[in-house]
């Protein structure tokens, strides 16, 4: 398997543990509010402690799964007024800089969440039979990700940049 097919697939999977991610948290936020009816407070006098935790988990599954995402497609905020008036080969060399500054903070993020990994491991959740470890193991892995599609993009354009050149001459 190349980079190219491994940098798509992994696309994919970021997509299913998403949309997988968005519709769990749908239907969780959907007893919630089923719970919270008159008719129903009446006939179950409970509701589950459980949802509200679990919303909030998935809540956060979603966005880091989907900011890997935006990152795949190069969807970030971005500030690009000034940028989109300079020549295409300054565009370029700036967006090889961007993606070198997001990578070393993608990198410090990795590293942080693997530090802080044995501390949240001893943790439980308060409502759901799992450590804490399901929660924030989201971060090492989405950043993962993260790194390897801003490398992949940013050797991409590096190549674009430099065939370029060799033609110009």
């Amino acid at each position: 398997m190349n980079i190219r097919s491994a940098y798509e697939k992994t696309a994919i999977i970021e997509e299913f543990v998403a949309v997988a991610a968005f519709l769990v948290l749908f239907v969780t936020v959907l007893i919630q509010v089923v719970f919270r009816v008159p008719l129903v407070i009446r006939t179950i006098p409970y509701a589950p402690i459980w949802t509200e935790e679990l919303s909030r988990w998935l809540f956060v599954y979603v966005v880091f799964f989907g900011a890997s995402r935006g990152v795949h497609s190069r969807d970030y905020i971005m500030i690009d007024t000034v940028v989109k008036k300079l020549p295409k080969r300054v565009q370029q060399w700036i967006q090889i800089f961007v993606d070198i500054i997001m990578l070393v903070a993608v990198f410090m993020v990795i590293f942080v969440a693997f530090r802080g990994m044995p501390f949240v491991a001893r943790q439980r959740a308060t409502t759901l039979p799992v450590t804490l470890l399901y929660l924030y193991g989201v971060l090492p892995v989405t950043f993962i990700i993260m790194a390897f599609r801003i490398s992949v993009s940013t050797i991409g354009d590096i190549v674009i940049i430099f065939s370029n050149q060799e033609e110009a001459v």
